[in-house]
């Protein structure tokens, strides 16, 4: 019940004698007519006094006055005429100054009868704040039933509001609108929440899946101003958000573990396709035509894995699902002992998702990119030869560990290394002239002498290799490689073909 709300109840004349916002809630009525009746005083109070106790003194008035204001009640009624003719003028001005709203009462009204009524109507409006959070429970509980999604609990909530509604993930993505909104940015206090808040323009509630937290209702617009029951419809909406999510989890774990098999069975497979797997990655988000990388996410701890790590591969496989759905990438993993492998679009950038799903205890590891779901089984190749190297706590590129290994003299390093060189020089006659541009030092007219070509030959022939490969050879790294492979054929006295 607003303060505003006394001066509806025409029988008790309640005449307010300061400019005080009357905006504010009644929590309970209480009478102060005994002498040091400040330890009785709580807050959001309706004070109710004939002023025997009240000192006549203007300036005892005032500090009394202020005595009052400090403990917070919402309001003071004083009746008139008895001990005071009307409301002292310097106690009003300072329940003025401190914002406490002052009103006159008729002397002959009982304090009883007007308690009565009050609390009667505090009674009245909390049963009907009751009823009608009660209303919004059942409709929520009946949406979420239905499992019709996110935006349909915005639209039930927000026509029983009247107001705007909002559903938000743990990035603050919007999940669900009603109305529909196209700019929303979710309020900096939300991130530290522990249950719902009542501000000035909104009311937000944090989601939370067990001790995780999930997202945010908010809660907004509207004609009046925010009240308790946009504060419980809120914290409804939350428990039921809730369990939206934890469903969505669970239909999407199921549908992710009738993926491993399909997925797995890719990362084995040989190079014929029929078309019925064809047809049914497609399905899953794989296009025939799709270039990819593999990535692996990997935990660092011991196999077979304890009860903690297997949760924690768990909570690492679902949230990667959500980031993947959000990027709109195949959601194919496969859940191998301390490691959980995926396909990642060569749109999207390895850091990016590393930078939203970095842990302790883990790292990430991505293939060279290939194209088509021939090319799975080989991409699965890479990740198996970069497994060994991956370091905890950091990302890690197929190119970029290739050199340490094959420094370190992995024979499979090596092998991966020149053929992934060459498969980009596919005609002999151009290997050739790029093997003799490095072991003559990359000096042209050197290695024209021989070649026995003349020297704009050779330099159609390297402009022909940098246009196949996307090489530039005056690059220090591009030739660091090159020289490399160059040392590796002779080492096996062979040349690459």
């Amino acid at each position: 019940m607003k303060l505003s709300h006394l001066l509806d109840l025409s029988a008790f004349h309640f005449k307010p004698v300061t400019a005080v916002s009357l905006d504010q809630e009644i929590r309970w009525v209480a009478v102060i007519d005994i002498p040091n009746a400040f330890n009785w005083i709580q807050e959001g109070q309706l004070l109710l006094t004939t002023g025997y106790t009240w000192p006549h003194d203007p300036e005892e008035l005032r500090l009394f006055i202020r005595q009052i204001a400090e403990k917070k009640p919402v309001g003071i009624a004083l009746a008139v005429p008895h001990f005071f003719e009307q409301f002292p003028e310097a106690a009003r001005e300072e329940a003025e100054n401190c914002g406490l709203a002052a009103f006159e009462l008729p002397w002959e009204i009982p304090f009883g009868v007007l308690t009565e009524a009050i609390h009667k109507e505090l009674l009245r409006e909390h049963y009907v704040l009751l009823e009608r959070s009660e209303q919004i429970h059942r409709a929520l509980t009946q949406a979420v039933a239905t499992l019709a999604g996110f935006g349909e609990l915005a639209r039930v909530l927000s026509e029983r509001l009247s107001r705007e509604v909002i559903f938000a993930g743990a990035a603050s993505e919007v999940l669900g609108a009603h109305p529909r909104t196209e700019h929303f940015k979710l309020p900096e206090f939300a991130h530290s929440l522990k249950g719902a808040v009542l501000r000035k323009d909104c009311v937000v509630a944090p989601i939370r899946v067990g001790d995780q937290l999930a997202g945010w209702v908010v809660i907004r617009g509207g004609e009046g101003p925010l009240t308790e029951l946009d504060v419980r419809a809120a914290e409804h909406a939350s428990v039921v958000a809730a369990l939206q999510i934890v469903h969505e989890r669970a239909l999407s774990l199921q549908e992710a573990r009738l993926g491993y098999a399909f997925f797995e069975s890719l990362l084995d497979a040989s190079e014929g396709m029929s078309a019925h797997v064809i047809e049914r990655a497609a399905r899953l988000g794989f296009r025939e035509n799709l270039r990819f990388r593999l990535g692996v996410f990997q935990l660092h701890t011991p196999v077979p894995l304890s009860e903690g790590a297997f949760k924690a591969r768990e909570t690492l496989a679902a949230d990667l699902r959500d980031a993947l759905k959000r990027l709109g990438a195949p959601q194919l993993l496969s859940l191998q002992q301390n490691h959980v492998v995926f396909v990642l679009p060569e749109r999207d950038h390895p850091e990016q998702l590393w930078v939203r799903l970095n842990r302790g205890g883990a790292s990430v590891g991505f293939s060279r990119v290939f194209s088509g779901l021939q090319e799975v089984g080989a991409a699965y190749q890479d990740l198996q030869r970069m497994l060994p190297y991956l370091k905890e706590g950091q990302l890690h590129h197929y190119e970029a560990l290739i050199i340490p290994r094959v420094l370190e003299g992995d024979k499979g390093a090596k092998e991966a290394f020149l053929e992934d060189l060459f498969q980009r020089i596919p005609r002999e006659e151009l290997q050739d002239t790029v093997l003799a541009f490095v072991r003559c030092g990359f000096h042209l007219r050197k290695t024209s002498e021989h070649l026995k070509v003349h020297i704009n030959t050779l330099r159609y022939r390297l402009e022909r290799v940098s246009e196949q490969t996307g090489w530039d050879l005056d690059d220090p790294q591009i030739r660091f490689k090159l020289q490399l492979a160059s040392y590796l054929l002779l080492e096996n006295h062979k040349k690459y073909v």
